[in-house]
């Protein structure tokens, strides 16, 4: 995955994955400050306006510089930015998050999405989801993705385990909150 990929657009059924962009920061403020939406993402706050732009920055970041990072997701019919989903590396040993270059071939890669509160229970999230794991298998031939979901995020983990996501143990998030986490293997991962 070393070598700079085109940067996709996902399409789905009802949802658009694209690539982000700092513009982004108005449409995504108005998920990152909302508390309920943030209440298991991060340190289980809203952001303020500068993390936003500072968070949208590196979403832009990832994509320029690995090929891969957490899309925007729209709603197909509309435009409507309804959150993010995507693919975000991570380093095992401190579950910080990086470049895929600097952490290496040990490098986790987490299966991620959040939603603004309006579009929760509507099935957007799997949709989305299943474009980005798919993606990861079929076009990255990634064999493992990771879900980081804090303790109490029901909605997530029966998401991640529609996925077919397992859970594998417990640990303590780079922002000092606990949480499970859940492996997928590819379905390919046997046929190489």
């Amino acid at each position: 995955m070393n070598e700079r990929r085109e940067h996709p657009r996902l399409v789905g059924e009802r949802v658009i994955l694209r690539r982000p962009r700092r513009s982004d920061v108005a449409a995504l403020e108005q998920m990152f400050a909302d508390p309920e939406v943030m209440r298991f993402v991060a340190w289980g706050r809203p952001l303020t306006h500068a993390e936003i732009e500072e968070f949208v920055g590196r979403m832009v970041a990832r994509f320029e510089h690995d090929g891969i990072g957490q899309f925007v997701l729209e709603r197909r019919v509309d435009g409507a930015v309804m959150g993010r989903a995507g693919l975000l590396p991570l380093d095992p040993a401190t579950w910080q998050s990086g470049f895929l270059s600097d952490l290496g071939p040990d490098a986790e890669i987490e299966l991620g999405w959040t939603l603004r509160r309006a579009y929760w229970g509507r099935g957007y999230a799997t949709e989305a989801a299943v474009l980005v794991r798919d993606w990861a298998w079929n076009d990255l031939q990634l064999p493992r993705l990771i879900s980081i979901i804090q303790h109490g995020n029901d909605r997530s983990v029966r998401l991640a385990e529609k996925l077919g996501g397992r859970r594998e143990h417990d640990i303590v998030t780079a922002f000092g909150k606990q949480a499970s986490v859940f492996g997928y293997t590819s379905p390919l991962t046997s046929f190489r």
